[in-house]
């Protein structure tokens, strides 16, 4: 040790010949001595370095030789820059000998002996001295370990003043030119900040990790120069993906139904910087889709722009307002209805009512019994009248209420028990009605909407049979095979002006001057069929007669 501290006196300030900032050594010497700073070789210049040695050589001669309370007068009159930045770093520094002695302490040191331990210290005392008993052993062993050759690091928490406070503690061996140890030298740092810090971030990553797992919005960063760089969980699986990696490996338009969609948000975040519950159809992986509201905001970093944003899968709400709408309309519709209703059925079952009335008065003063007879089969017209109204009445009901009922068809037993119900209608022993049904396989639908179509287009036919001329018929073609059921009806009646067919389903419209009906017969069939997902379609000619085509699915319920 001597050698070591008598090459730095050599240089000590008034020493003739010799600058005060520098230690004439070899260049292996140097590399020994750069263990001493606790810093790597190559973050100072051989200028540097060797400033630095020369300093605390000296310094801790003249500790070791003078005995002087840190810091000495004369380091403190050689106006050297190392002792000023030592003396009022945070940092506390503090250098022992092999004796546990005290060679360095700078003010950072000092400050926490004081206020920890409430003693202030000077050079060459024992530093065991001055450590309170409970922490004396940790601080002999830490030293003991660094004499013997180890580093030692070690984070700690230390009261200070009624504070919890943590340090970093670096501990290092002090090495002598011949490879010998002369100390231990500590290097400590306040970084109770710094750990709070820490725990705060590690705490709002954790936050944000728990947010991000478990919010139900895709959440996502790209570039118009990139592509996608960030998704989370929720995006991955809105779109159907099995990892994050496969979805950033995706150029963006793969995401969209309608690619100008992305053409256009890039074309708006140009403009503007955000733009908020844009409605999209997006595209999953299985080429699915679904619908999303996206909302984006343009950041600039170093000249990159990146769009940031989220999505939102609105599908379920989007069906619901598409199916809250189509109840609107259907109650918009069965309100007009209802008025047009109510006004058309007063009538209707008035006037039956009145001509009965009339001709039971007539047939009272009937002068003789072929006279009654008269009269009493127009009583029954009007009654089979009324009958057949108020049976529209219950199909109208029965169709716009109940639900569907899924059993197996027979059409010629329906058919059978439509005719039955109009036998008393008049004309109609004069029509002569044909069916053909080959058979096939069993269809399948609901027997009381099928009924009603049967009875009010064989009704139809009954009552708009062309009296002029000599024959009236009615031809029922029917074929069912394994998806549908294909129903015609053809008769040669009045017919109906072509220039109604386009109102002929709606409700209470009479085709003809002639009619007698209620006008609402067609209007129950076209609901019925629409009811079994089925179409009506009509063909109709003045004079000629009419032919009704009918199709309907095969019902899976």
């Amino acid at each position: 040790m001597s050698d070591f501290f008598s090459e730095a006196m050599d240089a000590r300030p008034g020493s003739s010949g010799s600058d005060p900032l520098y230690l004439p050594i070899s260049e292996e010497k140097l590399r020994d001595y750069q263990q001493i700073y606790l810093q790597d070789e190559d973050a100072y210049t051989k200028e540097d370095l060797i400033k630095r040695v020369t300093f605390l050589a000296r310094l801790c001669h003249n500790l070791l030789n003078k005995g002087d309370m840190w810091p000495t007068k004369e380091v403190v009159n050689s106006n050297d820059p190392l002792f000023y930045l030592l003396e009022n770093m945070e940092t506390m520094v503090l250098a022992v000998d092999r004796e546990h002695q005290i060679l360095v302490a700078n003010s950072a040191f000092r400050s926490y002996c004081a206020n920890a331990w409430g003693v202030h210290i000077h050079v060459r005392q024992d530093i065991r001295d001055i450590v309170p008993e409970g922490e004396r052993d940790t601080w002999q062993g830490w030293v003991d370990q660094v004499l013997s050759g180890s580093d030692l690091r070690e984070t700690l928490t230390l009261p200070l003043q009624g504070k919890v406070m943590r340090y970093d503690f670096a501990w290092r061996p002090m090495i002598g030119p011949e490879a010998e140890i002369l100390g231990a030298f500590l290097v400590a740092r306040d970084v109770t900040q710094q750990h709070l810090t820490l725990l705060q971030l590690r705490e709002k990553e954790q936050m944000l990790s728990s947010i991000n797992y478990s919010i139900q919005e895709g959440i996502f960063r790209s570039s118009p120069g990139v592509g996608i760089l960030y998704v989370n969980k929720a995006f991955v699986e809105m779109f159907g993906y099995g990892s994050v990696e496969e979805v950033l490996s995706l150029e963006p338009y793969a995401l969209y139904v309608d690619t100008r969609r992305r053409d256009d948000f890039v074309r708006i975040m140009q403009d503007s910087t955000t733009f908020h519950n844009e409605e999209v159809l997006f595209k999953r992986k299985d080429g699915s889709t679904f619908w999303g509201l996206i909302s984006s905001i343009k950041v600039e970093d170093h000249g990159t722009i990146y769009f940031d944003g989220a999505i939102r899968d609105v599908t379920k709400l989007k069906e619901a307002e598409d199916r809250l709408r189509a109840q609107y309309e259907e109650l918009k519709k069965v309100n007009q209805e209802l008025d047009l209703f109510v006004h058309s059925t007063s009538h209707d079952l008035r006037a039956p009512l009145t001509t009965l009335q009339g001709l039971i008065e007539v047939a009272r003063s009937a002068p003789d019994e072929e006279t009654r007879d008269h009269y009493l089969d127009l009583m029954s017209q009007s009654v089979h009248k009324l009958d057949t109204f108020i049976k529209e009445i219950i199909h109208y009901s029965y169709n716009s209420r109940l639900e569907r009922r899924c059993q197996v068809i027979d059409f010629p037993h329906i058919i059978r028990t439509c005719l039955n119900e109009l036998k008393g209608i008049p004309g109609y022993a004069r029509l002569g009605i044909g069916l053909s049904f080959p058979g096939g396989p069993i269809f399948h639908s609901d027997p009381m909407r099928v009924k009603m179509i049967f009875f009010n287009l064989l009704a139809n036919a009954i009552w708009y049979q062309d009296m002029e001329k000599p024959i009236s018929n009615l031809d029922i073609r029917i074929v069912v095979d394994q998806q549908e059921a294909r129903i015609e009806l053809e008769d040669n009646g009045i017919g109906i002006d072509e220039a109604h067919l386009d109102k002929i389903f709606n409700m209470f419209f009479r085709g003809t001057r002639k009619s007698t009906g209620s006008g609402i017969g067609l209007y129950i069939v076209r609901e019925a069929v629409h009811k079994l997902e089925g179409e009506v379609k009509i063909h109709s000619k003045l004079g000629q007669g009419t032919l009704l085509s009918i199709r309907l699915p095969q019902l899976r319920e």
